[in-house]
């Protein structure tokens, strides 16, 4: 009887842990607009920017997600700190898999940074041999006595040896003064709200992609909106109800011949 005890005591860890799994599997998803434009927001170090840009596309909209798997990161600084910081590099093109970026161009291309492989394929000539994901996020701290709050996204894969292969995107916002309060809500990626309208010192976002040319120059939008997606816990797969409704058949058949 003690055994039979035990035996459905590990079968039913068992059971949970594997539940659990795909509940911490969930990933943070973020949903951005912008307008793709040669000046952007930029007052850092002057007044606004006019950047390259592909003319052709200027006025247009873009869409895309910025997915994020932070359990198993490591974040810099602790949480008593005004900043929060991922950061990782990876000698694969495939590294650096917690943050990954789609966006769809306005010729109905894609950046799809879940697309890199580490080996040669169309359309990359070379091939990429390395990626790097980095979250900088400082909220509302005093920074030469005027308080002062943004939020970056950076996310690369490309070949090192070829300064032309280069797949870039990042996305920065930065609001001081008043705007600093504003712009994002709190520290915790989990419910932060962030509000492009407060960034008055940085607003843009950058797409840099090669293709088999490698010709393809780089753009820059404005970003237009920044909000999180509810993302629903995702269902067991069906070899795991499989499993679970076969343990349980076992668990019960094991205790009617004990009982015997």
């Amino acid at each position: 009887m003690i055994f039979s005890k035990t035996f459905c005591a590990l079968a039913t860890s068992l059971f949970t842990l594997t539940l659990n799994s795909f509940v911490w599997a969930t990933p943070i998803v973020f949903e951005f607009t912008g307008t793709i434009t040669d000046t952007v927001i930029d007052k850092t170090f002057g007044n606004e920017t006019k950047l390259m840009s592909r003319t052709e596309w200027i006025g247009q909209q873009i869409s895309g997600t910025i997915s994020l798997d932070l359990d198993d990161q490591w974040k810099y600084f602790g949480d008593d700190d005004p900043y929060t910081i991922f950061k990782s590099y990876d000698t694969r093109a495939t590294g650096a898999e917690w943050m990954q970026v789609k966006l769809r161009n306005p010729d109905g291309t894609y950046f799809d940074s879940s697309l890199a492989t580490d080996g040669r394929s169309i359309p990359f000539d070379p091939y990429p041999n390395s990626a790097y994901a980095q979250i900088v996020h400082l909220m509302d701290d005093a920074y030469y006595g005027v308080p002062l709050s943004n939020v970056d996204f950076s996310r690369w894969y490309h070949n090192d040896n070829s300064p032309l292969m280069y797949n870039h995107f990042e996305l920065g916002l930065i609001g001081n003064g008043d705007n600093a309060s504003s712009l994002v809500s709190s520290k915790n990626f989990d419910d932060i709200i962030v509000k492009p309208d407060f960034a008055n010192l940085q607003n843009y976002g950058l797409v840099r992609q090669s293709h088999r040319t490698l010709a393809d120059p780089s753009y820059y939008f404005l970003i237009d909106s920044f909000s999180r997606i509810e993302t629903e816990v995702p269902e067991p797969p069906a070899p795991l109800l499989l499993f679970s409704a076969l343990l349980v058949l076992m668990v019960k058949r094991f205790k009617i011949f004990r009982q015997k």
